[in-house]
């Protein structure tokens, strides 16, 4: 056998290796970033709830200052409980969207998904504690001004439509993602 034959006899025999490995790495890169775009997609559909959610707690407090009687004193029960009901749905949801995050910016080294994380923590809690206080203002009938209750809504509002800006990047595949472990 002359080196010619021996040489395409190795080359025959280590191709579907070498053809196998290349293929399985770029079903893997790909596969990495459509579990990103995925996640990322999740986060968008969460945020989209959490807006609502934040709106709908809006609604019901800014009815209840606008209808609200002079003489009454608190809120019934049942506006409690609604309002409760609420507040709790809107809390569920915003730590759904943070364990998400942690999970895309453990995922991947992007200083984004961080600055997302960071947004959507200050945000959410910052509504959540606005949210808190008007119902403590209306139980003391001590609410009276609703356009702060309006520009709170609205700034909620932007930085939840920010938020899902930022994250079409990764859900549209339009970013290279760097993985912790390979690039993506």
């Amino acid at each position: 056998m002359s080196d010619y034959s021996f040489a395409i006899e190795v080359f025959k025999t280590f191709t579907p290796y070498v053809l196998a490995t290349v293929v399985y790495y770029f079903w893997h890169v790909q596969k990495g970033k459509e579990v990103i775009a995925s996640e990322s997609k999740n986060v968008i559909m969460q945020l989209n709830e959490v807006s609502d959610l934040g709106s709908n707690i809006f609604g019901l407090i800014f009815e209840k200052v606008n209808h609200r009687n002079v003489d009454e004193k608190s809120l019934s029960k049942e506006e409690l409980k609604t309002l409760e009901n609420a507040l709790n749905s809107y809390e569920i949801k915003f730590k759904d969207v943070l364990n998400s995050l942690d999970f895309l910016e453990g995922a991947i080294n992007d200083n984004n998904i961080k600055k997302i994380r960071e947004m959507a923590f200050l945000c959410f809690y910052c509504a959540l504690d606005e949210y808190h206080t008007k119902i403590i203002h209306l139980e003391l009938n001590e609410y009276k001004d609703n356009e702060d209750m309006v520009d709170q809504n609205v700034k909620l509002q932007n930085e939840i439509t920010e938020m899902k800006k930022m994250l079409y990047v990764y859900a549209l595949y339009k970013t290279n993602i760097v993985s912790r472990t390979l690039k993506l």
